[in-house]
């Protein structure tokens, strides 16, 4: 299966690193290829379980494999609102 990081403004990509895909616990810019944002991957088998453990979300693939995922901070909070008339 697959894992993806969207941008939930556009529906596309993300601008900021989403997976930890080097595992040492911090993610950055370390963990793009090629200098881009890596914004999906890939499990060898089956699916993934995502999890929050004290506030950080973590993706497990079917194998045991734990990767970090980094969901935003400006994504976090409110988005969005209106005024509902009385």
């Amino acid at each position: 299966g697959w894992l993806y990081g969207l941008d939930p403004t556009t529906g596309g990509r993300t601008s900021f690193t989403v997976f930890n895909l080097r595992r040492n616990g911090t993610l950055s810019s370390a963990d793009n290829y090629n200098d881009t944002v890596v914004s999906g991957m890939s499990s060898s088998a089956g699916g993934f379980d995502v999890s929050t453990v004290n506030g950080q979300k973590y993706a497990t693939d079917s194998g045991g494999t734990v990767t970090a995922v980094n969901t935003g901070a400006k994504f976090s909070g409110r988005q969005t609102w209106r005024t509902i008339p009385y």
